[in-house]
């Protein structure tokens, strides 16, 4: 689901400000990208506004797309981390399901 907010990425004890573009409930793409390699773990800290929600995980960064776009998997979410992340997803989910829409039933043009 498309997430824009600001996340502070912390690697090797160096801080880097990154933005989101999107987060699942496994983990999140981030751009620019940081020197760290692929199976290198970092810390996120960032807010979803959307489920008031103040965030600080672990993550391993599992790609990396030139210096663009940092693919990260979350690891070791606390309980309430994750129900943050779920809570946020699947609002999102929600309100990408099609909505009834009236019957509109095919009406002959002629009548025997």
């Amino acid at each position: 689901m498309p997430l824009f907010t600001d996340v502070t990425c912390t690697w090797r004890d160096r801080q880097f400000r990154l933005r989101s573009t999107n987060i699942s409930e496994s983990g999140m793409l981030l751009q620019p990208t940081i020197e760290a390699e692929a199976g290198e773990e970092v810390a996120l800290d960032f807010k979803i506004t959307d489920v008031k929600a103040l965030l600080r995980v672990q993550a391993r960064v599992i790609r990396k797309e030139g210096t663009d776009r940092l693919g990260v998997e979350f690891i070791g979410l606390t309980p309430e981390n994750r129900n943050s992340i779920q809570l946020y997803v699947t609002g999102h989910l929600e309100s990408l399901e099609p909505r009834e829409s009236p019957n509109f039933a095919p009406r002959r043009m002629f009548h025997p």
